[in-house]
């Protein structure tokens, strides 16, 4: 069992590890940025690094391991869109008031999603478990 979570904390760290790459794709899709042969090669031999990595230990994958791999790779996917789309406003502030804005709001949501659940737990009528 140890194994089998072994391989997947690093499939799961290899696809995370490769979010640079990813970040620089999709600047240049969606021409945020613009890439020079230096970056370009640089993006080419992070990703294969990444895929080697992913290929590794695929024999030795637990069935169905692939869902979490698939959660990570879009994981990886909506960080790089947030990095590409946060720019403008990252330039507008500092980085560091941007960085606070986003935690106390995130702060925020966990707050009122926590004060749903206690309401619900009060309002929630027993639940009894017979065995």
């Amino acid at each position: 069992m140890t194994e089998r979570l072994g391989v997947a904390a690093a499939v799961l760290s290899s696809t995370l590890g490769g979010l640079a790459a990813v970040a620089m794709t999709v600047a240049a899709l969606l021409r945020a940025e613009l890439f020079g042969i230096r970056k370009i090669s640089g993006v080419l031999i992070a990703s294969a690094g990444v895929a080697l990595a992913l290929t590794t230990g695929l024999g030795e994958a637990p069935p169905g391991a692939w869902r979490g791999d698939l959660l990570m790779i879009g994981g990886t996917l909506a960080m790089a869109f947030y990095n590409v789309w946060s720019r403008p406003f990252i330039a507008r502030s500092s980085p560091l008031g941007f960085v606070t804005a986003c935690m106390g709001f995130h702060r925020h949501l966990v707050g009122i999603d926590q004060r749903a659940r206690d309401l619900m737990a009060v309002t929630r009528p027993p639940c009894f478990i017979f065995s």
